[in-house]
């Protein structure tokens, strides 16, 4: 689950484009919108009994990641985080 972005104070209602969770991948995904070369963050809560499996997240706490990206010149980013059994 998405808890906010970086880009604007409703925290991510206006630069979120689309959110997915696929459950038979364990993989939250999206697209977001903003300006070029805007460095982008995105908080992710950790669902209980799972772990991320990403190199763009960094821990903030045990529930919760964070997700560091730059917004390419198209301005629209594809983003992922897979997730796995805690261990």
């Amino acid at each position: 689950q998405v808890i906010a972005t970086n880009l604007h104070l409703t925290g991510g209602a206006i630069d979120l484009r689309a959110v997915r969770w696929d459950r038979s991948r364990s993989r939250l995904s999206g697209e977001s919108q903003g300006p070029a070369g805007v460095q982008y963050r995105i908080a992710i809560y950790v669902p209980r009994g799972f772990r991320p499996v990403s190199d763009t997240v960094r821990e903030v706490s045990a529930r919760l990641v964070e997700m560091e990206q730059t917004f390419p010149s198209s301005g629209r980013l594809q983003w992922q985080v897979d997730f796995v059994p805690a261990r």
